[in-house]
C-alpha cells in the first residue's frame, strides 16, 4: 500500500466509525411504534363509507396508525369508552 493510500485509509476509519455510530443511534428511533389514533364512529362510515379512504390518507400524512372502531350500538360505544377511560387508555 502506498503512503497516500495508507493515510487515506487511516482517515477513513474514524469516518466509518462515526457513520456506524450515527446509524446505531437512529435505529431505536425507527423501531418505536407509530402513534395510534382511535376514532369511534358509526358502522357505515367505517365499513363501507369513506372511512377506509380517510384512514389511508391520514396514515400517509401523519405516519400514525388510525383505528376506526364501529361498535354495534351507542350503548356499547359508551360502555367501551368508560372501560378504556378507567383502564387509563
Amino acid at each position: 500500500m502506498s503512503g497516500g493510500l495508507r493515510r487515506w485509509a487511516r482517515r477513513l476509519g474514524p469516518v466509518l466509525a462515526g457513520i456506524a455510530l450515527l446509524f446505531a443511534c437512529t435505529l431505536p428511533l425507527e423501531a418505536q411504534e407509530k402513534p395510534k389514533v382511535i376514532v369511534y364512529t358509526y358502522d357505515s362510515f367505517a365499513n363501507w363509507g369513506p372511512g377506509a379512504y380517510i384512514e389511508e390518507l391520514f396514515e400517509a400524512r401523519y405516519d400514525a396508525d388510525l383505528v376506526l372502531v364501529a361498535p354495534a350500538s351507542s350503548n356499547e360505544m359508551l360502555a367501551r369508552l368508560i372501560q378504556e377511560m378507567e383502564a387509563g387508555n
